[in-house]
């Protein structure tokens, strides 16, 4: 499960699926930044432009890299990779290869 949360931290939304992160944000403004942590386990934190977060679980490195690289609506994005500044998302960005 996947839950969308406001910065007071009430639950607005439950997903089942990855894929609805993206629905989610082409539905609500779209996406602010991304965030990677593979400190414990991997987990892609994603902040929206209407001040919403969501929090998901990957099972592999390369499953969430290939999910963060292919989101053409997160093009462009900061991105945050174990909380270190590590540019923006693109295709050829060295921390999603």
């Amino acid at each position: 499960m996947i839950l969308v949360k406001d910065s007071d931290g009430n639950i607005l939304r439950v997903m089942k699926r990855k894929n609805g992160i993206r629905k989610y944000a082409a539905r609500h403004h779209g996406v602010n930044s991304v965030s990677l942590d593979v400190r414990d386990g991997f987990h892609m934190t994603t902040v929206f432009n209407n001040a919403t977060f969501c929090r998901a679980r990957f099972e592999r490195y390369s499953d969430m890299l290939s999910f963060t690289r292919n989101w053409r609506a997160a093009q462009g994005r900061p991105l945050v990779v174990n909380g270190q500044k590590s540019g923006i998302i693109e295709g050829r960005n060295a921390a999603l290869i």
